[in-house]
């Protein structure tokens, strides 16, 4: 008798899946800031970043899967910090028990503060994509380039901004 093809919801039938819910922790490698208005660019680094997530995740072997998380996000300078809550949607792909790609979307708050003023820069869009690489049954570790825009409009001056960075990720799932 014929199976049905196995569906993204489906895919708990498929050897060498895995699902279930996660926890990440992530470290940015030279992460940068990008702020753009009329025609004028400029760009700056931070000295350190740093995320956390929670979310579900499902993973096939020669078939898409999905994942979806909330990250929280702290990039910090000498005197300033941003902090970035998102939504991310990733579909992967597994190429083996041991090897995956990801790819998706994020919808991002971000937040600036400095010295003892807070400001709201706005929610915007951005992307990721990586690869990942299962360590154990329940562990992996992820290299993702991860892009997030918002817009900050403050006394008549609007400035696109952009936050991005090559992250190293740790995974658990449970």
């Amino acid at each position: 008798m014929l199976q049905p093809m196995p569906t993204l919801l489906s895919a708990q039938n498929i050897a060498g899946v895995k699902s279930g819910m996660l926890f990440s922790i992530g470290f940015g490698l030279n992460p940068e800031l990008t702020a753009s208005s009329g025609g004028q660019t400029g760009s700056g680094s931070f000295s350190s970043s740093f995320s956390f997530g929670l979310g579900y995740q499902e993973i096939s072997v020669g078939y898409l899967g999905y994942s979806a998380e909330v990250e929280y996000n702290r990039s910090s300078s000498s005197a300033t910090s941003f902090v970035n809550t998102s939504i991310i949607g990733n579909v992967n792909y597994g190429f083996s028990e041991k090897a995956y790609a990801l790819g998706g979307l994020n919808y991002t708050n971000l937040s600036i503060s400095g010295g003892s003023s807070s400001v709201s820069a706005g929610s915007g869009m951005g992307y990721q994509a990586g690869v990942g690489f299962n360590i154990t049954e329940k562990s992996a570790i992820e290299i993702v380039k991860k892009s997030m825009k918002s817009e900050l409009s403050q006394n008549g001056v609007s400035l696109d901004l952009e936050t991005s960075a090559l992250e190293l990720r740790s995974r658990l799932s449970f």
